[in-house]
């Protein structure tokens, strides 16, 4: 379903066109025109109405949060799986790389 939408008064550009978008893109624009602070999560996209404003509103610059690889989740299918080991020696070898992963982790050593 598609729908016109069209705005009028101070703080609207005059001609500005947008492409199409979701509805829920009307909640960051209703929080930028009526000047409230957008502490609430949504699923709409921060600045994406930006273009009919006449000044577009002052953001913080959102600082992402690095998330690093999990020092757990290594794979060393050509260690491990390499066919030399049986069955009890391949568990054994991983039971030493999580000890020393976990000492690695906390700062313990042996």
């Amino acid at each position: 379903m598609r729908t016109i939408f069209f705005a009028r008064g101070p703080s609207i550009k005059k001609g500005a066109l947008l492409p199409t978008f979701q509805n829920i893109e009307y909640m960051n624009l209703w929080i930028d025109l009526l000047g409230l602070k957008n502490d609430v999560p949504n699923n709409g996209t921060l600045g994406t109405m930006d273009a009919v404003l006449v000044s577009k509103p002052e953001r913080r610059r959102e600082t992402g949060t690095t998330i690093t690889e999990c020092p757990l989740s290594f794979q060393l299918p050509a260690a491990l799986n390499c066919g030399e080991c049986n069955k009890k020696e391949l568990i054994k070898v991983r039971v030493n790389l999580l000890e020393e992963t976990f000492s690695t982790l906390t700062g313990e050593s042996e």
